[in-house]
């Protein structure tokens, strides 16, 4: 009787080219094939660990961007950070582009790899081509010439006008990088919208004409603009964009680099509203991929054995932390899992939270509507059930700062308040919902009016944060070196978020 043909992929760690591209074919295949997924080819690229330094730390994966100084400040803090053992390095790192670029590790093993080509290069590039806000946000196919536009662009500034005033206009943009995103603002009428959406897309269209009719000459023309006619509807959380458009000393090639910082915070605006779902569906799908290989035959027990362990070293969320830092791929993929689980094995209690989906079967599609339609903010309102949050061990606490008369000594205390029951479990899921917020951690300031060259800002506090008065005082006088104006800043407390 003949042996039947073993279809094992690999049998030792050693990758080679071959191997990951042969790998990366039946993962694929199966991704699509079996449920239907979609994502960008991919663009590998195996790197070292000082290249993988550079990609966290300086470009985030963009194979090129203008030079600053802050990048070489970044990239020696985290590279001193990895030498002394206080930080380590991630086993891949992919870009949202068309084609994905997905940087792998070369000490990685073929394990190792396996796993990273399911999580980054089916489960992260799904995503980026999928979810709602990266479908609204730059183009994929756009990023990659666009920073190569950018990175020429400043260098030939730096030419001409010297390298110090340029990077005080990076300097000023970069303090409001932050808050300088495109909003769809409820005060913003429709015909602005559409304004801000053709602005955007007269950018992409003319791409190749402003590249070529600027990058053409030896230096950069430094013609005004003619009189701006842009009108803003109250507030305006885009500061860079005002300023760009309002400001009434800035040249012409400094509105420009404005633009460029500007652009390169919306491309990563969606990226900062979704790392939460982001890496947990990318972690569910390299866990259910991985399974698949394994029951058709393509990777071993041992190898197995491997991912699984590479798996729950991701997944751990550490113990004992009471500051609400949930472990991004513990609590994303535990969301996801969950989502399967309520469409195929409901209990009475998911039938009356989740009658949309409690029973359905279809988990493919479930989990395919929670990824395009949420932000990681809406997605745990949306899907965090009372199941998870008890499995989860999630309650809510009180501080409590307790004398000690004895030896006057203070001890810290804890009143549980909430957990997973009826009355408490939507209040749990809020609270958790707001630390996802896109303001729990950046400010909302916004412009409420400029007059008379004064510049009326605007705090809306809603989650009781205070500002960090020096910081805003640097902020304040960027935005003065750009504006030329005085600025009038006060604070609004909204309570009804906490």
């Amino acid at each position: 009787m003949a042996r039947k043909k073993s279809k094992l992929l690999f049998c030792d760690g050693e990758w080679t080219n071959e191997l990951i591209h042969k790998t990366w074919a039946v993962i694929s295949k199966i991704a699509i094939d079996k449920y239907g997924l979609t994502f960008y080819e991919p663009q590998f690229e195996i790197v070292d660990y000082e290249t993988m330094i550079i990609n966290q730390s300086v470009t985030v994966g963009l194979p090129v961007t203008y030079t600053h100084w802050s990048f070489g400040a970044a990239y020696l803090k985290e590279k001193e950070s990895y030498t002394r053992g206080l930080s380590g390095l991630s086993y891949e790192l992919i870009i949202n582009s068309d084609p994905c670029i997905a940087y792998l590790m070369e000490n990685n093993t073929m394990a190792l790899q396996t796993l990273v080509l399911a999580h980054a290069s089916v489960g992260h590039s799904s995503f980026f081509k999928n979810n709602y806000l990266f479908k609204e946000g730059i183009s994929a196919k756009y990023i990659i010439p666009f920073m190569n536009y950018a990175a020429k662009y400043v260098e030939l500034c730096e030419k001409k006008y010297g390298i110090t005033p340029v990077t005080h206009i990076l300097d000023c943009a970069h303090s409001l990088a932050n808050n300088s995103y495109l909003y769809n603002k409820a005060t913003t009428s429709k015909k602005d919208m559409e304004r801000h959406l053709k602005y955007n897309d007269y950018l992409e269209e003319n791409y190749n004409e402003i590249y070529k009719s600027i990058l053409s000459k030896e230096d950069v023309e430094d013609v005004e603009d003619e009189k701006d006619t842009h009108v803003f509807h109250w507030p305006e959380a885009n500061l860079l964009y005002f300023i760009e458009k309002m400001s009434p000393n800035l040249s012409r090639w400094e509105r420009e680099i404005l633009r460029i910082v500007r652009m390169m915070s919306q491309y990563f605006y969606p990226q900062t509203r979704t790392k939460m779902m982001n890496e947990g569906y990318a972690t569910f799908w390299h866990y259910t991929l991985m399974y698949d290989l394994y029951d058709e035959g393509y990777i071993s027990e041992g190898t197995m054995l491997e991912i699984l362990d590479n798996h729950c070293g991701v997944c751990s969320q550490p113990a004992n932390r009471l500051d609400y830092k949930f472990n991004p791929y513990k609590l994303g993929s535990e969301i996801f899992f969950d989502i399967k689980r309520i469409c195929l094995t409901p209990t009475e209690e998911d039938r009356f939270w989740f009658p949309e989906i409690a029973g359905s079967n279809d988990w493919v599609q479930a989990v395919e509507s929670a990824m395009r339609n949420f932000n990681d903010e809406s997605f745990v309102l949306q899907y965090l059930s009372p199941h998870l949050i008890r499995k989860l061990g999630l309650m809510r606490l009180r501080y409590n700062s307790v004398e000690n008369f004895y030896n006057n000594n203070s001890a810290t205390t804890y009143t549980i308040t909430e957990i997973a029951s009826d009355e408490d479990f939507k209040s749990i899921r809020k609270h958790i919902a707001n630390i996802y917020s896109f303001h729990y951690t950046r400010p909302y300031i916004a412009i409420t009016d400029y007059v008379d060259d004064r510049l009326y800002l605007t705090y809306n506090n809603m989650y009781g944060h205070t500002l960090h008065a020096a910081q805003c005082e640097e902020v304040f006088r960027c935005i003065e070196a750009l504006m030329e104006c005085d600025i009038e800043f006060k604070t609004i407390e909204n309570e009804e978020s906490e």
